[in-house]
Protein backbone atom coordinates (compact mmCIF):
# COMPACT_ATOMS: atom_id res chain seq x y z
CA UNK A 1 0.00 0.00 0.00
CA UNK A 2 1.42 3.35 -1.00
CA UNK A 3 0.44 6.34 1.04
CA UNK A 4 -1.16 6.65 4.42
CA UNK A 5 -1.96 4.02 7.04
CA UNK A 6 -4.51 1.38 6.00
CA UNK A 7 -8.11 1.74 7.21
CA UNK A 8 -8.65 0.89 10.86
CA UNK A 9 -11.22 -1.79 9.94
CA UNK A 10 -8.37 -3.86 8.49
CA UNK A 11 -5.67 -5.76 10.31
CA UNK A 12 -2.18 -4.74 9.29
CA UNK A 13 1.34 -5.86 9.81
CA UNK A 14 4.13 -3.45 8.94
CA UNK A 15 6.72 -5.19 6.77
CA UNK A 16 9.34 -2.50 6.10
CA UNK A 17 9.90 1.12 5.11
CA UNK A 18 10.15 1.95 1.41
CA UNK A 19 12.21 5.05 0.67
CA UNK A 20 10.76 7.45 -1.90
CA UNK A 21 12.81 10.21 -3.51
CA UNK A 22 11.87 13.38 -5.36
CA UNK A 23 13.65 13.10 -8.71
CA UNK A 24 13.90 14.58 -12.17
CA UNK A 25 15.82 13.72 -15.29
CA UNK A 26 19.15 15.44 -15.78
CA UNK A 27 17.77 17.11 -18.94
CA UNK A 28 14.67 18.39 -17.15
CA UNK A 29 16.70 19.84 -14.28
CA UNK A 30 19.22 21.49 -16.64
CA UNK A 31 16.40 23.17 -18.59
CA UNK A 32 14.21 24.12 -15.61
CA UNK A 33 16.69 24.56 -12.78
CA UNK A 34 17.38 22.68 -9.57
CA UNK A 35 14.88 23.71 -6.88
CA UNK A 36 16.59 24.45 -3.57
CA UNK A 37 13.53 25.02 -1.35
CA UNK A 38 10.07 23.44 -1.25
CA UNK A 39 8.52 26.73 -2.44
CA UNK A 40 10.61 26.60 -5.62
CA UNK A 41 8.89 23.29 -6.48
CA UNK A 42 5.71 25.21 -7.28
CA UNK A 43 7.51 26.57 -10.37
CA UNK A 44 8.03 23.03 -11.69
CA UNK A 45 5.65 20.51 -13.20
CA UNK A 46 5.04 17.20 -11.50
CA UNK A 47 4.22 13.68 -12.57
CA UNK A 48 1.83 12.39 -9.96
CA UNK A 49 0.62 9.00 -8.81
CA UNK A 50 -3.16 9.33 -8.74
CA UNK A 51 -3.86 7.30 -5.58
CA UNK A 52 -1.02 8.53 -3.41
CA UNK A 53 -0.59 11.12 -0.72
CA UNK A 54 1.41 13.06 -3.34
CA UNK A 55 -1.42 13.36 -5.92
CA UNK A 56 -1.75 17.18 -5.82
CA UNK A 57 0.80 18.26 -3.27
CA UNK A 58 3.98 17.16 -1.54
CA UNK A 59 4.41 17.08 2.23
CA UNK A 60 7.86 17.72 3.68
CA UNK A 61 9.31 17.65 7.17
CA UNK A 62 12.00 20.26 7.62
CA UNK A 63 13.61 22.84 9.84
CA UNK A 64 10.32 24.78 10.13
CA UNK A 65 8.14 21.69 10.65
CA UNK A 66 5.75 20.29 8.08
CA UNK A 67 5.33 22.15 4.80
CA UNK A 68 2.80 21.39 2.09
CA UNK A 69 3.57 22.44 -1.47
CA UNK A 70 0.83 22.49 -4.12
CA UNK A 71 1.91 20.91 -7.39
CA UNK A 72 1.28 21.81 -11.00
CA UNK A 73 0.62 18.32 -12.30
CA UNK A 74 1.39 17.61 -15.97
CA UNK A 75 0.59 13.89 -15.82
CA UNK A 76 -1.46 11.94 -13.30
CA UNK A 77 -1.40 8.15 -13.48
CA UNK A 78 -2.15 5.10 -11.39
CA UNK A 79 0.81 3.29 -12.94
CA UNK A 80 4.22 3.76 -11.33
CA UNK A 81 6.04 2.49 -14.43
CA UNK A 82 4.32 5.11 -16.59
CA UNK A 83 5.25 7.77 -14.03
CA UNK A 84 8.84 6.51 -14.08
CA UNK A 85 9.01 6.53 -17.91
CA UNK A 86 7.55 10.06 -18.06
CA UNK A 87 10.19 11.22 -15.57
CA UNK A 88 12.95 9.69 -17.69
CA UNK A 89 11.43 11.49 -20.71
CA UNK A 90 11.93 14.87 -18.94
CA UNK A 91 8.22 15.54 -18.49
CA UNK A 92 8.53 16.72 -14.88
CA UNK A 93 9.54 15.85 -11.34
CA UNK A 94 8.20 12.77 -9.55
CA UNK A 95 8.27 11.04 -6.19
CA UNK A 96 9.43 7.50 -6.98
CA UNK A 97 10.52 4.48 -4.93
CA UNK A 98 14.28 4.19 -4.59
CA UNK A 99 14.29 0.52 -5.60
CA UNK A 100 12.84 1.44 -9.01
CA UNK A 101 15.27 4.25 -9.83
CA UNK A 102 18.54 3.06 -8.22
CA UNK A 103 20.19 2.21 -11.57
CA UNK A 104 19.07 5.51 -13.11
CA UNK A 105 20.53 7.44 -10.17
CA UNK A 106 23.81 5.53 -10.47
CA UNK A 107 23.95 6.21 -14.24
CA UNK A 108 22.89 9.85 -13.76
CA UNK A 109 19.77 9.56 -15.94
CA UNK A 110 17.83 10.76 -12.89
CA UNK A 111 18.91 13.14 -10.13
CA UNK A 112 17.57 13.52 -6.62
CA UNK A 113 16.17 16.97 -5.92
CA UNK A 114 18.23 17.92 -2.86
CA UNK A 115 16.35 19.94 -0.27
CA UNK A 116 16.85 20.38 3.47
CA UNK A 117 13.51 18.61 3.87
CA UNK A 118 12.49 14.97 3.91
CA UNK A 119 9.49 13.17 2.51
CA UNK A 120 7.25 11.26 4.91
CA UNK A 121 8.21 7.62 5.42
CA UNK A 122 6.16 5.14 3.42
CA UNK A 123 5.76 1.55 4.58
CA UNK A 124 4.92 -1.77 3.00
CA UNK A 125 2.10 -3.51 4.88
CA UNK A 126 0.50 -6.92 4.86
CA UNK A 127 -3.23 -6.15 5.05
CA UNK A 128 -6.01 -8.62 5.80
CA UNK A 129 -9.56 -8.55 7.05
CA UNK A 130 -9.44 -11.07 9.88
CA UNK A 131 -6.85 -13.14 11.70
CA UNK A 132 -9.54 -15.68 12.43
CA UNK A 133 -9.71 -16.76 8.79
CA UNK A 134 -6.04 -16.23 7.96
CA UNK A 135 -4.62 -19.46 6.58
CA UNK A 136 -1.44 -20.88 8.12
CA UNK A 137 0.32 -20.45 4.75
CA UNK A 138 -0.46 -16.74 4.64
CA UNK A 139 0.46 -16.26 8.31
CA UNK A 140 3.79 -18.05 7.70
CA UNK A 141 4.47 -15.98 4.57
CA UNK A 142 3.77 -12.69 6.38
CA UNK A 143 6.02 -13.79 9.27
CA UNK A 144 8.73 -14.63 6.71
CA UNK A 145 8.44 -11.17 5.10
CA UNK A 146 8.62 -9.37 8.44
CA UNK A 147 11.67 -11.41 9.44
CA UNK A 148 13.37 -11.07 6.03
CA UNK A 149 13.02 -7.30 5.95
CA UNK A 150 13.57 -6.63 9.65
CA UNK A 151 16.23 -4.01 10.24
CA UNK A 152 16.64 -3.14 6.58
CA UNK A 153 15.13 -0.84 4.04
CA UNK A 154 13.39 -2.49 1.09
CA UNK A 155 15.64 -2.41 -1.98
CA UNK A 156 14.28 -4.79 -4.55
Amino acid sequence: MHGSEPRSSLLTRRICPIPFLLVGSSDYLQKNGHPKTPNELSKHVAISYHYSQFANEIFFEGPNGRETIKLTVSIRSNNTIMEYQATLASMGLAVLPEWLIADDLANQRLEVVELDYTLPTTFLYAVYTSQRYLSPKIRTFVDFLVDYFSGCVAKW
